[in-house]
């Protein structure tokens, strides 16, 4: 720890959100369990925004250490389908110069060919970010078990853990995705009930009268546009509880 620098805080929450970066590849494998190691970028005594270091060496660590002999690769950027051998990465890491060593977007660990652990970097001091996670290193783990309690005891006995001031508690993720997802299918929903009221009215030109069912066309409409936003608008209240 830097002298005069205040320490580090470091503060966990549990649960999938909406806010988080949740890999396709993590929930096609189940790994539905996430726990989340937030780090503050302030820190009293710092001149300017901190990254430690030491803290996602830690979790770099456990993740290697998670299955001896997995096979473990990094993503830059998960919009890319393109992983790369995590030793690769580590010799450039230990290559840059310490300012501009900065965490990939994810780790994954698999065992032959299964998934079985991810960590995901989002980086909020960039951009802000929601509550409880703005101006911050977030690093989730996700497993298909709950890593918490192990990830708070590694972090305890960690070299660096007198930089740091670690949280007691365990915050809940601040909305859960399942309710979002169900909002998602309302949408889904209200476009089917579209598309079937409007078939109808083709249906109609078809037949033997050769009139467009103009209420079907009408109905069909209207539910393509209400209930998608009914379902956005709820979404947004949602996010903001």
């Amino acid at each position: 720890m830097a002298q005069g620098r205040g320490k580090v805080s470091v503060r966990f929450v549990r649960g999938l959100d909406v806010y988080s970066t949740f890999p396709k590849a993590a929930e096609h494998a189940g790994l539905t369990h996430r726990f989340a190691v937030i780090q503050d970028t302030y820190v009293p005594g710092a001149g300017e925004m901190v990254f430690d270091e030491a803290l996602w060496m830690t979790l770099a660590a456990f993740v290697q250490g998670y299955v001896p002999g997995a096979e473990i690769t990094v993503a830059y950027d998960l919009r890319k389908p393109v992983e790369h051998p995590l030793d690769d990465y580590m010799a450039g890491w230990a290559e840059a110069d310490p300012e501009d060593r900065d965490p990939p977007q994810a780790f994954f660990v698999r065992t032959m060919g299964r998934l079985v652990l991810c960590l995901v970097t989002d980086a909020w001091h960039r951009v802000g970010g929601p509550s409880p996670y703005h101006d911050s290193y977030t690093y989730s783990l996700f497993a298909d078990v709950d890593l918490g309690p192990e990830i708070q005891r590694v972090l305890a006995n960690a070299p660096g853990a007198a930089g740091w001031d670690i949280g007691l508690g365990v915050e809940a993720a601040p909305t859960t995705r399942a309710a979002d997802l169900r909002l998602r299918n309302l949408e889904k929903y209200g476009y089917a009930a579209a598309v079937v009221f409007i078939a109808v009215a083709v249906f109609d030109v078809t037949s033997a009268s050769g009139k467009l069912s103009v209420w079907g066309l009408f109905v069909g409409l209207a539910l393509a546009i209400a209930i998608p936003t009914i379902a956005l608008t709820l979404r947004r209240i949602w996010r903001r509880r």
